[in-house]
């Protein structure tokens, strides 16, 4: 075997723990959003985050890949609060995805209650 198909048999050992790893973690993600659903809580919580990614940030021992892996504790987690959406709606929401984000409701024969 190659160094390259060895370096690429890691690589898919590697993203098949990652793909554990998510199934776990939305496991997880799927119970804190039946529980904020329950409690009337919002999906964002940007303190937490933040003191998740300086906590997981710690974990990164190669100073090279501390950067990158910001960027995908990042990304995981606007899918984790996707999938939050996904959970809490009910089909009358329109999630807008952008800085800030925001939900739309729609609610039938509401037209005429709109502000001008």
């Amino acid at each position: 075997m190659s160094d390259l198909d060895k370096a690429r048999n890691d690589i898919e050992l590697a993203d098949k723990q990652i793909a554990d790893g998510f199934q776990k973690r939305m496991a997880a993600v799927k119970q804190v959003a039946l529980y904020k659903k329950e409690h009337g809580l919002p999906i964002e919580d940007k303190k937490r985050e933040e003191e998740l990614i300086q906590k997981e940030f710690s974990y990164i021992n190669e100073e090279e890949l501390k950067e990158p892996f910001v960027s995908f504790l990042k990304a995981e987690m606007e899918v984790s609060k996707d999938y939050q959406r996904s959970l809490m709606e009910d089909g009358s929401t329109m999630h807008v995805k952008g800085f800030p984000s925001y939900p739309i409701h729609f609610e039938k024969d509401s037209l005429g209650n709109v502000s001008k």
